[in-house]
């Protein structure tokens, strides 16, 4: 299909972590387009392609931004899996299912299921990014395991403060940082005493 759209998911593990499928489809592409974090994970010998930043915002951009690419090897940079709250659902809804070749990557979920021992379909997942902190109340359950997405540095000390507002001192707060990358670090406090204004942007928080 001439005008498909690679869509690779990386990790914090950046070019080590991919899989050699994912890596033919960066080297090949003649435009890479993703966040600058991301496309920082790639190598220059590797992966000569023109590198393009999504500009702000996002969505409308997209088709335009496809559109001046036309004809040429696309390949569009995802944070772990693209159809797990990432990139690939708005390129979906704006450009076509029919048009996008998929290559995922572990999600940030997976890996905190991994590393904190929850099964991941007994998990409950909120993603707060551009979401108000109150879409945790409909999820908040004594004894429920809890995954949150943040939007940012301060996502972790905001959701501690909402906790305390709304009775749930007592819920422990586990922040997974740089998950699968060589920087993965875990912070660990209950809500009522969250010592830490800001973490790490790439994160995930567990709640129990």
């Amino acid at each position: 299909m001439s005008d498909a759209v690679a869509v690779v998911g990386i990790g914090a593990d950046g070019w080590d972590g991919l899989p050699e499928a994912s890596r033919r489809v960066l080297r090949a592409a003649g435009v890479l387009i993703g966040a600058p974090r991301q496309l920082d994970l790639l190598p220059g010998g590797d992966c000569p392609g023109e590198r393009v930043a999504w500009p702000s915002p996002l969505r409308p951009a997209v088709p335009g931004l496809l559109a001046a690419h036309a004809g040429r090897a696309v390949a569009v940079l995802a944070s772990g899996d693209p159809s797990f709250y990432g990139i690939g659902r708005t390129l979906a809804e704006t450009v076509g299912a029919g048009r996008l070749r998929i290559h995922p990557h572990p999600s940030s979920v997976s890996y905190a299921c991994a590393r904190l021992g929850w099964a991941l379909e007994e998990t409950e997942t909120v993603s707060l990014v551009a979401r108000p902190l109150a879409a945790l109340a409909a999820v908040l359950h004594p004894g429920r395991r809890i995954l949150v997405l943040g939007e940012g540095p301060g996502t972790p000390a905001d959701v501690a403060a909402y906790l305390r507002d709304t009775g749930w001192s007592g819920t422990r707060i586990r922040v997974l940082e740089q998950l699968g990358g060589p920087r993965e670090r875990l912070l660990d406090a209950t809500a009522g005493a969250w010592p830490y204004e800001r973490t790490d942007a790439l994160h995930v928080l567990a709640l129990d």
